[in-house]
């Protein structure tokens, strides 16, 4: 059996969607208020205690705990919930990634602090904004697919786009989002992990420049042993052409063959000049970016 209680009351609301999260729990699962009256029961409290969540909203601990130990119960209950409230907290604001919580308008509810120091922005700063405002511009299409694309299927799914600080500055994130719906409201929301993946793009980024490096290492080993293979002809027809001008035959049929071979050559160098300013123009058009 687990309880949850609140202290203030507009963080009620927040626990009330933590239970609701914990409705597939085997547990029994109850929010509270420091007077003990329950906000919310989910399916396993009604196995365990037999009263539906209409019932139990009206009751409080003090229908479940014998009389005589309810104030040490209730005392007992209280603490170990704040210490696990404590817990959650630190948890959700100091993980390695953000946590925004928006509404079906794209609306930001939410937001833990490691979310708010990705962006580079205070809380208060984010929440009541669209999300769409710190996604970069020219991937606001991909956001807004993203979100309808949850919103219309409740599947999870994830996308990566670009986000914007408020200096200006952009970096790579990913998103990894899923549809809660709550039980006893008319709204859903959309939970989203977000994460800094510059690194990774910038990795990505090198390894694709060495792979471009290594395709022209081997288009040039390529080219040496065509222009090679080239002028091993053009230099035997020459060496047979003075043999023959030595014999007092007509060499012409060789100075022709070597003569095709200078041709094949040409074409092949103009082949490698096209092929050459392509790949600078594709690096220079990397390192720009």
């Amino acid at each position: 059996m687990t309880f949850v209680d609140v202290n203030e009351v507009k963080q009620a609301g927040k626990l009330r969607r933590l239970a609701t999260v914990l409705e597939d729990a085997n547990d029994a699962v109850m929010v509270l208020d420091l007077r003990g009256n329950f906000l919310a029961w989910n399916q396993g409290a009604e196995h365990l205690y037999g009263w539906s969540e209409s019932e139990a909203l009206k009751m409080s601990i003090r229908d479940l705990v014998p009389e005589e130990t309810q104030n040490d119960e209730l005392g007992r209950v209280l603490g170990e919930l704040e210490k696990a409230r404590d817990r959650y907290s630190h948890l959700y604001d100091f993980a390695p990634v953000g946590y925004f919580t928006v509404d079906e308008k794209g609306i930001i509810q939410e937001v833990n602090l490691a979310g708010a120091a990705m962006i580079g922005a205070g809380r208060s700063g984010l929440t009541g904004k669209p999300f769409s405002r710190i996604v970069f511009r020219d991937d606001q299409d991909i956001f807004y697919i993203f979100s309808r694309k949850l919103l219309e299927t409740e599947a999870p799914g994830f996308c990566e786009l670009r986000l914007v600080k408020p200096d200006g500055h952009e970096f790579d994130a990913r998103l990894e989002g899923m549809v809660v719906k709550y039980r006893d409201e008319e709204f859903r929301q959309i939970r989203a992990v977000v994460s800094d993946i510059t690194g990774r793009k910038k990795m990505e980024e090198e390894l694709l420049k060495a792979k471009k490096l290594e395709s022209v290492g081997l288009l040039a080993g390529g080219l040496a042993h065509d222009f090679n293979n080239i002028l091993t002809v053009i230099r035997g027809n020459l060496s047979l052409a003075r043999m023959d001008l030595a014999q007092g035959d007509d060499p012409s049929a060789l100075l022709s063959e070597a003569e095709m071979a200078s041709m094949r050559a040409q074409d092949l160098t103009r082949s490698c000049l096209i092929t050459a300013n392509t790949v600078l123009a594709a690096l220079c058009q990397n390192h720009l970016e």
